[in-house]
């Protein structure tokens, strides 16, 4: 349902303006529907979404389960890409009217912490204490992160132990 008023007077607060003679024109009408960021949080913590389309830096691994977004539109939908070499994602919201209207849509970036090869415990080093952290993945007593993959095969197990300690060992 939708009521629109469009009036060459005051409609609502003096009706004494309505008369014979009273006219308006009307042209290139068109109904908003909203595609920007309302919100965004990384890990709870709010972020600022800037003018430019930035949202600030976070100073942590991209995480899915950690991001919050929302949208100031009804029905706007949020699409996001994770790029993993540059650690940074980017965020378009749409609004409900983008088949109609494909101008209407918002994109932001969020740039991540870049992981380090082998720094599994994310404290920008990679030193034995990563061992133990991968090994703390591997046993289950972490959750697993961008770089637990030490070896890029696609698993993290105990062939990483291994890869990061050459890491270390500078081999």
């Amino acid at each position: 349902m939708l009521n629109i008023v469009v009036s060459a007077t005051d409609y609502f607060a003096d009706r004494s303006g309505i008369v014979s003679g009273n006219y308006i024109m009307i042209d290139d009408v068109k109904l908003l529907y909203y595609s920007e960021l309302a919100s965004a949080t990384f890990n709870g913590t709010p972020l600022t979404i800037n003018a430019d389309g930035t949202v600030d830096d976070v100073n942590d691994f991209y995480s899915e389960e950690k991001i919050s977004l929302t949208s100031n539109g009804h029905g706007a939908t949020i699409e996001k890409s994770y790029d993993e070499e540059t650690a940074k994602l980017t965020v378009t919201v749409k609004g409900e009217d983008i088949n109609e209207n494909t101008d209407n849509f918002h994109t932001y970036t969020i740039q991540f912490a870049k992981p380090k090869k082998g720094d599994v415990n994310g404290d920008k080093q990679v030193t034995i204490a990563d061992v133990t952290a991968l090994v703390n993945i591997i046993l289950g007593k972490e959750d697993e992160n961008v770089v637990a993959d030490v070896n890029d095969d696609g698993a993290v197990t105990i062939a990483d132990v291994t890869a990061l300690v050459n890491i270390i060992l500078g081999k």
